[in-house]
């Protein structure tokens, strides 16, 4: 198993996890491309021609299709698509006689989003090797503590320094009325407006939306005179706040 994510040239982040099935290249092709198959373990079903250039409805169920377009098919080894306008491809590598080597990777704008989409893919994937072993595939729940795994393993937890300020961007799994309760509060509040925005000091929290159904975070804290030990600081502090919320996390169903 083996997971990353790198910024590609044109500034976009790609997301890429390999895993190894214990299944020949033709029965995972199976269901990684027939819509009945996609149905159990992708996130929506999803309506396509094998054909390039042909048009892709993803439908979600009573909300809004998201469209995409067939960029390659190549049976029984790589199968590529666009999702709005996000890119995912799917290549497949016999690994001896009855096993495959699956490499995923999803090409998105927002880096920020890269856990989030991991925790994602993730679950899908492990619900993928359920259905191939004919076994039953759980909810997924919301993913919390492997989230912020990827938070860590992809660098997301890093802030960036402005002058004498540091910023840090951090997807969260929990809407924005969950995560405010559990900011740290450093100082006197000077302002909020619950639950989107709240000042303490020279720290300054923005909770927005985000991707999937968590909020994104946004913290900026000024007047800082060390800015390398302000980094390490609110690095870990955002951490703590990811561990708080994970802990939360209800167990799954089952």
């Amino acid at each position: 198993m083996s997971e990353s994510m790198r910024v590609a040239p044109d500034g976009r982040g790609v997301l890429r996890l390999e895993r190894r099935l214990a299944h020949p290249v033709r029965m995972v092709w199976a269901a990684v491309t027939e819509p009945g198959q996609l149905r159990h373990w992708f996130p929506c079903a999803v309506r396509w021609e094998p054909v390039v250039g042909s048009p892709i409805a993803f439908d979600f169920g009573g909300g809004p299709e998201v469209d995409g377009e067939v960029v390659a098919w190549e049976e029984p080894r790589l199968v590529a698509f666009t999702w709005g306008t996000d890119e995912l491809r799917v290549e497949l590598t016999p690994d001896g006689e009855a096993a495959t080597l699956l490499v995923f990777e999803h090409v998105f704008a927002d880096r920020a989003g890269g856990a989030s989409f991991a925790a994602g893919w993730t679950a899908c994937l492990r619900g993928l090797a359920l259905l191939l072993a004919g076994e039953q595939i759980p909810p997924a729940g919301r993913m919390v503590a492997e989230h912020e795994r990827f938070v860590r393993l992809f660098g997301l937890d890093e802030g960036t320094a402005d002058g004498r300020a540091v910023r840090f961007e951090r997807q969260l799994t929990v809407p924005a009325a969950e995560a405010w309760a559990a900011l740290p509060r450093t100082g006197p509040v000077t302002r909020q407006h619950e639950p989107v925005l709240l000042e303490c000091g020279p720290v300054r929290y923005e909770l927005g939306p985000g991707t999937g159904h968590g909020a994104r975070l946004t913290v900026t804290v000024e007047d800082v005179a060390d800015l390398a030990a302000a980094l390490a600081e609110w690095r870990d502090r955002l951490n703590d706040l990811g561990a708080t919320l994970a802990a939360r996390e209800p167990a799954p169903a089952g």
